[in-house]
């Protein structure tokens, strides 16, 4: 286990690179809480089956409230739509990447 870096991480977009950060993430005890924001029910499904967030849903917006570390990991033409329907809910000093 590592230090708690942030509070909470939020995730949008949970294949390969999303679902690896927030494996990763987890087991290194870098974060409070996890969120997972993805368009797909069986991305998401699967994303609760395995316990990789404490919070999954289809909402960006959700899925970044509160989040200190945000990190887009939908791909590149999805990553502009996913970060303007969030970016109301961003909390001042957070980190997006």
């Amino acid at each position: 286990m590592s230090e708690r870096l942030y509070g909470k991480l939020a995730v949008v977009g949970c294949g390969l690179i999303g679902s690896s950060i927030a494996r990763a993430a987890r087991a290194r005890g870098v974060v409070g809480a996890i969120a997972v924001a993805d368009p797909s029910a069986p991305v998401r499904a699967r994303v609760m089956a395995l316990g990789l967030a404490d919070l999954v849903t289809a909402d960006p917006a959700e899925a970044v409230e509160g989040a200190d570390l945000i990190v887009f990991a939908a791909p590149p033409l999805a990553i502009g739509p996913a970060a303007a329907a969030s970016a109301h809910r961003l909390q001042a000093g957070a980190t997006v990447t």
